[in-house]
């Protein structure tokens, strides 16, 4: 299992399910449920899964007796600009539903009135926006292999698998940021907050990150990543896409919701743990 496909799938799965799952336990054990919009969140939850569909279709279109066996470089880098476009697409209607929920300034005379709470509601500069995603995308593949040489000497002396390290080990140390600001939203009661912050980190691995890192492999990689990822890792991000729909539809979530999220993520860092241990 390549590190930098199983950090990539990692990062999807510690959002939705490692971040939604303690921040939904953390607000339903004080709060008793969260609330949220059910129309925003459905739709972020919808494009998670059309990206893990996309993320799905080169497996399968790439087996024995399918129509695109040995074509699998080249599905890869088109399925990756198609998710580039989605992405582009997805921004300004994202910002078009932050501007629209509980909380926020929502017409001109508003903003005209409260101009000190306009400026701190203002968006940040696409362009800017998307340079920085673009750089961290470019030096994620390199920390994914970086972080996990430089503990293998420790993971091999205690017999952790390169599939848990990638999928498990790197995914949560590089997102620890996300992790704590999420589940402190949930914390305070701020639903809207904590499921945007939660889901948007999750859709930019899966529309944009994971694609860019595709393309740039074509150029700075001796072998080119491609979308065919291992079937393990295909059918945990197809399990946690159907999963994180139920659970926004409705609007609101609980404790009991966030454990089960989190018990789903331990079944499959389980799953993963027994493999061959680095070095072996």
């Amino acid at each position: 299992m390549d590190v930098v496909a199983a950090a990539l799938v990692g990062s999807v799965l510690g959002n939705a399910l490692f971040v939604l799952g303690l921040a939904l336990l953390a607000g339903g054990l004080r709060h008793g449920r969260i609330t949220f919009s059910a129309a925003a969140n459905r739709i972020y939850a919808t494009q998670l899964m059309l990206g893990i569909a996309a993320l799905i279709i080169p497996f399968l279109a790439t087996q024995p007796g399918a129509p695109d066996v040995g074509r699998a470089e080249e599905l890869s880098a088109f399925v990756a600009i198609v998710l580039l476009i989605l992405f582009a697409v997805s921004v300004p209607i994202s910002l078009r539903l932050k501007a629209d929920a509980p909380g926020t300034i929502k017409s001109k005379e508003a903003r005209a009135d409260e101009p000190e709470a306009a400026a701190h509601h203002e968006p940040p500069a696409l362009l800017p926006t998307l340079v920085l995603l673009g750089g961290s995308a470019a030096s994620a593949a390199f920390v994914a292999d970086w972080f996990v040489e430089a503990l293998e000497p420790a993971m091999g002396a205690i017999g952790i698998s390169e599939a848990f390290a990638g999928l498990i080990i790197v995914a949560v140390a590089g997102n620890a940021i996300e992790h704590l600001a999420g589940v402190t939203a949930a914390w305070k009661n701020r639903g809207d907050l904590a499921m945007s912050l939660i889901l948007n980190s999750t859709l930019q691995v899966v529309l944009f990150l994971a694609p860019v890192i595709v393309l740039l492999s074509f150029f700075v990689a001796p072998v080119p990543l491609t979308l065919v990822f291992d079937p393990l890792l295909l059918g945990t991000l197809a399990v946690t896409g159907l999963l994180v729909y139920m659970m926004v539809v409705d609007g609101e979530a609980n404790a009991f919701e966030g454990a089960m999220l989190l018990g789903l993520y331990a079944i499959i860092g389980a799953a993963v743990w027994f493999g061959p241990a680095i070095g072996t």
